[in-house]
């Protein structure tokens, strides 16, 4: 266990050193007259393309494909969840990462654990979490809610 704290240790200073170090590269940039020159004509280029894509998007038809796709993305990702969940369960009952799909080829899977961020109390943060560390909108901590 010793083990584990200590590389939790390391993990937040390797972290926290990347932070200064980013904030260092930020302020290079900020302090450089051509590269704030490049950055306010890149505005003008992005605001343009968005402003096009904007009107594009804003078409009927294109309307009814952006509704399919977010209706796509929301069923996907509740069926990623779900399957994240029944892999964990095959897992921990048979000890296996592997499985068969419909076409009978071998996919490999691995299961993720990660620690969550320093916050207040331990019970508060497991509070509106299941058992994966996922947030829970209005369900029962420990469960999986299909939406």
């Amino acid at each position: 266990m010793s083990i584990v704290r200590q590389r939790i240790r390391q993990i937040e200073e390797y972290e926290n050193q990347n932070k200064i170090s980013r904030e260092t590269l930020k302020n290079e940039l900020d302090n450089d007259p051509s590269y704030e020159e490049a950055v306010l004509k890149a505005k003008e280029a992005i605001s343009n393309k968005k402003k096009l894509k904007d009107e594009i998007f804003a078409k009927k038809e294109n309307q009814e494909v952006i509704a399919q796709i977010k209706e796509n993305m929301e069923e996907i990702k509740m069926m990623r969840e779900i399957l994240s969940a029944e892999l964990a369960e095959l897992y921990r009952e048979k000890q296996i990462d592997e499985i068969e799909d419909e076409d009978g080829d071998t996919r490999k899977f691995k299961l993720v654990a990660k620690v969550m961020p320093k916050k207040s109390s331990r019970r508060e943060l497991e509070q509106d979490r299941d058992t994966f560390g996922k947030f829970v909108p209005d369900g029962q901590p420990g469960q999986i809610v299909a939406g």
